[in-house]
This record gives structure tokens, sequence and C-alpha cells, in this order.
């Protein structure tokens, strides 16, 4: 589905994220022209797309919109702050 190798590990950062069972300290790994790789307790939850602005144009997945809408913001926050 995903290939790693395109992903940086090296580069990866973490978010909080509240969800229905609690929170998940979920792994962010940052890929070439504006994407990212998700992944939870190990588990690969899926992959976001951004744009130049930081807007989502895709999310390969199958997460609710609580979800998405948490992702969205702790990335686009992340990089701002840096």
């Amino acid at each position: 589905m995903f290939s790693r190798l395109n992903f940086s590990l090296q580069q990866q950062f973490h978010l909080l994220i509240h969800m229905f069972d609690g929170e998940h300290a979920m792994a962010i790994l940052p890929g070439c022209n504006g994407r990212f790789l998700v992944i939870d307790q190990g588990n690969i939850l899926g992959e976001l797309s951004f744009d130049k602005q930081f807007v989502c144009i895709s999310g390969q997945a199958d997460w609710n919109i609580h979800l998405m809408e948490q992702l969205r913001a702790g990335i686009k926050n992340y990089y701002r702050k840096s």
C-alpha cells in the first residue's frame, strides 16, 4: 500500500491525537511533495497530502472527520512553528 522508502524516518514528529478510546501519540513521517504518512502504535493508518499553503488536498485512509481535522491542524501547526 505505502512504501516507507518514500518517507523520512529521521524527520518524523509526533502528534497527540484525541480519540474515542483515549489519547494516541501518532508518528508523522514527512515525504516529498507535501505527503505525510500517519502511523499509530506501529500500524500505518494512511497518508495525507498538502499543497504549498498546507491545505489538505487528499487523504488515503479510512478515518473519520474528527481524526482528519486533528491531523491536518497538527501538521500545519508543526510546520508553522518550524
